[in-house]
Order: structure tokens, then sequence, then C-alpha cells
């Protein structure tokens, strides 16, 4: 029997290149991410919103847009993302979207490149922003009259990355030494804690338990790890891949306040097949496909956020095409699907853009 309801995150009809994908979600249900317009590859950050009927997809900004991260402001959240000529990397530009206006952060942070991927519910922004080859995590508080907080870098590092922080502002992220692959993930609260070699840190949680991947033992293939960073001495709890033929690396993505997690994992046979999973708190990692509706017409690869209802976002191959989607425990609420017309979807974004008047 199937776990959760699954729903397609619109437009209903996607770009030739079909190439959706959600990064943030909270505890009201908002997904937030990016699509992909038009006819050549160009994408647009967005927000897929319950409404009256349909969710609504919203678009944040101009084109070249991502969301990465939303907090649970005012039910629909405050949005933080990049955008520029290619936003995820250089010289993109950190943006926060808040009371439906897009807050352009290149004066904040003014620096080459910048990104903004969280923000907790005091407006706590969590940011990397540097120059090629020396780009270093921030902290920056969007409500308070201070300069963003360089937080710095492990010892005999050149480089770090800030990706998660929580509501106590402890920030979580990786750390990159000059030579790779000596990388490092790292705990912050009133200075830097090295966590150890990591591949990524992804997430955490309010009781200080971080999620991402790393190498274990001199391994050829990362595992999905859970360290818990409350004792003097972090401990990690490496989760391995999904117990399925041939599947060989996992990473995990998010988990939410009861210990959840969330990520993918990879097999080299079939071919690099890469699967969503979930793991409950203190329970065994579990295909999400073996979760959700027979003949669904899905195949889930990465599940990227999990709210503290259980709610989870993330990617997949719908009908050929690369989806988002939102999975839901239980049957969906009567009369609320993540759908949306492609021509309003189309109207929209003209409007938006003045494509059309």
């Amino acid at each position: 029997m199937a776990a959760y309801n699954i729903t397609l995150l619109g437009p209903s009809a996607p770009s030739r290149f079909g190439a959706d994908m959600a990064f943030g979600l909270n505890n009201s249900g908002v997904a937030v991410g990016t699509v992909a317009v038009g006819s050549m590859p160009q994408w647009c950050a967005v927000q897929w919103k319950k409404g009256q009927g349909p969710a609504l997809l919203t678009p944040l900004g101009p084109l070249n847009s991502v969301a990465y991260g939303i907090n649970d402001s005012r039910e629909i959240g405050e949005i933080v993302g990049g955008w520029g000529q290619e936003p995820i990397h250089f010289p993109g530009q950190a943006f926060l979207y808040k009371n439906g206006v897009m807050h352009d952060l290149a004066n904040i942070f003014k620096a080459e490149a910048s990104q903004a991927h969280d923000i907790n519910n005091d407006g706590v922004i969590a940011a990397w922003a540097g120059r090629s080859g020396r780009v270093h995590a921030y902290r920056y508080d969007s409500r308070g009259v201070t300069a963003p907080e360089d937080l710095g870098v492990l010892p005999g590092h050149s480089q770090s990355y800030a990706f998660a922080i929580n509501d106590k502002g402890r920030v979580t992220g990786v750390s990159i030494g000059p030579v790779a692959p000596h990388s490092h993930a790292f705990f912050y609260d009133k200075g830097m804690i090295d966590l150890g070699p990591a591949v990524s840190a992804k997430d955490i949680n309010e009781a200080g338990q971080v999620v991402g991947a790393r190498f274990v033992d001199g391994a050829s293939h990362w595992t999905a790890y859970l360290c818990e960073t409350s004792s003097a001495s972090p401990k990690f709890l490496d989760l391995g891949p999904l117990p399925l033929p041939g599947f060989v690396s996992s990473e995990a993505h998010g988990i939410n306040e009861q210990g959840d997690i969330v990520g993918n994992s990879e097999a080299e046979h079939p071919l690099w097949q890469t699967r969503a999973w979930v793991r409950p708190a203190g329970g065994p990692m579990q295909d999400l496909n073996s979760l959700i509706p027979p003949g669904s017409g899905w195949l889930l690869n990465r599940a990227t956020a999990i709210s503290d209802k259980g709610q989870i976002a993330g990617m997949g191959t719908y009908l050929g095409q690369y989806r988002a989607y939102l999975l839901s425990p239980g049957p969906a609420p009567s009369g609320f699907a993540f759908l949306w017309p492609w021509r309003a979807v189309i109207d929209r974004l003209g409007l938006f853009f003045g494509w059309k008047k």
C-alpha cells in the first residue's frame, strides 16, 4: 500500500527541456525551486503554493534564477536563492524574496558572486560569497542592521560554503582545502567546528543533527551520514546505500525536527540509476518509489527536503520528463492538486517578463 500521495509540481506541460526542480519546502507545504522556460535552456525561480483549487506557480524573479530555501514566515515564507548570468556558478548573486518583492543582495555581500541557500524563521540567511577560488560561508540577519558575518574557514583551508541554518542560528556547510578533495563538513555556532572529512553537509535541524555525504575508510563511493553535534566530539552514523541490487552510494539532502531524513542513492548497475529514499528516524532507509501509488508514471530520483509534517519535495522522471514533485503522507486533501495549465503558465510568465501586454 502506498504511504504517500504524489503530486506534480506544475506546469502541467514542461519546457522541452523538462528540467523543473524543487529544492526547498516549508511546513505549510510551499515548495520552491526553478522551472525551465522557453525554447532555450533558461530557468526561473518559482514557488508552488496551495490556492483555492489548483496550486499557484509563481515566478519570483528574472530568468536565470533559482530558489533554494524557504522559511515558515507568514505561511508563504521568505525565500532565498540566486540569480545572474549563471545562478549556480559565477557571477550569480544572492536574493531574498519577501512580501512579494525580490531583493538583490549583491550590495549586501559586496562580492563578485554570492548565493543564499537557506533562511531560518528569524530571517537569518546561510549563504556564501566571494570571488573565484576565495569563497567564504556567511550568516546574515536580513531583519537586522548588521553586515553579513564571515564565518571563515577551517585551519589550512581556503574556501567555505554555507548550505543550511536552524532557528538557533547554527550553520552547516563545507570547508575546502587548497588541494581537492580535502573538504570537511563544518558546524558553526560561536565558531567553526570541524566535523571531519565530508563531500557535503546539506541540512541541519534544531537538535544540531547534520546530514550530507562522505567517503568512509577509503571507499570509492560516498555514503549518506547523520552527524550528532550535541556532544563534545561529533558522532557519525553512516547510512549506506539503498538495500537494492547494484546500489553503491547515497547522499542525504534533508532532515526534519523528528530526525526523518531524505536523499538519493545511486547504482552502478543498472547504469547509474538514481532513486530517492526516506529514512524515518531510527528506521531503515526505504525506496520512495515503493511508497507511491503503482502505475503513477514516476521514477523518483532525488528527495531534497522534508517538512516537520512529513511532506517531501524532490525531482524525478515523469512520463519521460524530469519534473518536480511533492509527496504528502496519506490521501491528498479533496480538491487539492499541484497542477497548472500550461497556457496559464505561459501567460503568467509572459506578463511578468513583458513578453505579453
